[in-house]
């Protein structure tokens, strides 16, 4: 009969963490990303390099490799997805700002690599397309954005253990996503309450 009861007064997610962070990612390949505005960009200052031996690419021909120095260096950056294949699990150690407002990820018209800029899992249903030849740029939905064949109806991760692409209904943190655009976009990203129901 000692009941102690909860109430929620609040529709607006509400997440708790720091702003330094760690994932361990499983060997083979993986796109990642980071889900929080670095403090340093460098490949060296976020990855342990010196206990892991791994490759990462962007989608502009850029690489950070182990065993050579390379005159593209990639920036880590957030909102950006990078392939990573490894031999062994790797770790990403990181620092900067948690994003606890609305993202915008500029999209070019063809495929791109983009990486999930927060903390929290989002729905891709949730998700809303701002469309600069529209001259009041007011977001519409995602379905919207579809049917206007703006963008391709999916969203594609890549899956470690099935070692392909696949489609995707929720974008996780520390994960990156291919998204086809036919023309210059924004993808507008909201913190929203995710029910792991869906």
């Amino acid at each position: 009969e000692n009941q102690v009861l909860h109430s929620d007064i609040s529709e607006h997610l509400i997440v708790i963490t720091d702003d330094e962070l760690q994932y361990s990612y499983e060997p083979g390949w993986n796109i990642v990303s980071s889900p929080l505005e670095l403090s340093s960009s460098s490949v060296d200052d976020i990855f342990d390099v010196d206990s892991y031996c791994f490759e990462l690419f962007n989608q502009y021909g850029d690489i950070h490799t182990c065993t050579e120095d390379v005159s593209n260096p990639i920036e880590f950056q957030v909102s950006e997805g990078y392939y990573m294949v490894s031999e062994n699990e790797v770790e990403l150690d990181i620092q900067g700002q948690v994003l606890n407002e609305i993202f915008l990820i500029d999209l070019d018209d063809g495929w791109n690599l983009v990486g999930h800029p927060l903390v929290a899992k989002i729905l891709v249903d949730s998700l809303q397309v701002i469309d600069s030849s529209n001259s009041d740029n007011t977001p519409i939905s995602w379905d919207e954005a579809v049917s206007n064949n703006l963008l391709m109806p999916t969203i594609h991760g890549f899956s470690n253990e099935l070692k392909m692409h696949t489609p995707v209904n929720v974008l996780e943190p520390f994960h990156g996503y291919w998204i086809h655009a036919s023309r210059d976009l924004q993808l507008m990203i909201s913190p929203h309450i995710y029910e792991e129901s869906f």
